[in-house]
């Protein structure tokens, strides 16, 4: 048991070895490489109830032999969690219920073309990013809707050339963004519903294939390069 322990980085594989001192432990911020993600990792740090942010990343290295992950419930145990970002190549499943009711910002990378139930149950999510690891179908939304709370939103790389329709139920949204989709198809059209979230006042359209806007708020600000969203999203 490590009681002063507040951070923990695996630069040099540190992660896997602590796992037994790691239960109990106060640990608040967790960095975590994606290939600990297929050791008996995830259901250990359920026991981590102090810790309020976790990233579990490949860091942008192909890491050969990989497949997707499946996010354990134990997840679920995580009751101070606010922040969590899920990344690595081949995406992850999120089994039902395994987001804690803590939970105010996911960054997610799916290994599937629907929305999980698990996210769809999270109305508490404040914050929301997504992407998908497949270019072959666009990501059914259904569900989105629910999480009406959302005030930040990004749908990279989501295979779109049409807004979802539950976009709109997104009342309070005062970030989105629609990075890499191909709206060429139907041009300025596809983003015209835009113009209903009257609390928009950031929207990143970086690496977007489309030709024009529909006339938008004045107050809103459109980006056509690449969003920090980062400024959103504080490790």
């Amino acid at each position: 048991m490590l009681p002063y322990l507040q951070s923990l980085d695996d630069e040099v594989d540190t992660t896997y070895l602590l796992l037994g001192s790691l239960r109990g432990s106060p640990l608040l911020a967790l960095s975590v490489n994606a290939y600990f993600a297929q050791l008996p990792l995830l259901p250990v740090l359920g026991e981590l109830r102090s810790l309020k942010q976790l990233q579990v990343t490949d860091n942008h290295i192909t890491l050969y032999g990989m497949s997707s992950v499946s996010v354990p419930k134990e997840m679920s145990q995580l009751c101070s969690l606010t922040r969590l970002e899920l990344w690595q190549q081949f995406g992850y499943c999120l089994t039902n219920g395994c987001l804690p009711s803590s939970l105010r910002s996911l960054k997610v990378r799916l290994a599937t073309a629907a929305l999980p139930p698990a996210i769809r149950a999270a109305s508490q999510l404040e914050q929301l990013q997504l992407s998908h690891c497949g270019r072959s179908q666009p990501v059914d939304f259904t569900g989105l809707e629910a999480l009406s709370g959302l005030t930040l939103l990004g749908l990279r790389n989501c295979n779109l050339t049409d807004l979802p329709w539950q976009l709109l139920a997104l009342t309070k949204l005062v970030c989105l963004s629609l990075a890499d989709n191909n709206f060429l198809v139907r041009g300025r059209s596809a983003l015209a519903p835009l113009t209903q979230l009257t609390a928009l006042r950031e929207l990143d359209l970086s690496q977007c294939s489309i030709y024009g806007l529909p006339q938008m708020s004045t107050s809103l600000q459109v980006s056509a390069g690449t969003w920090d969203i980062e400024l959103h999203w504080q490790w």
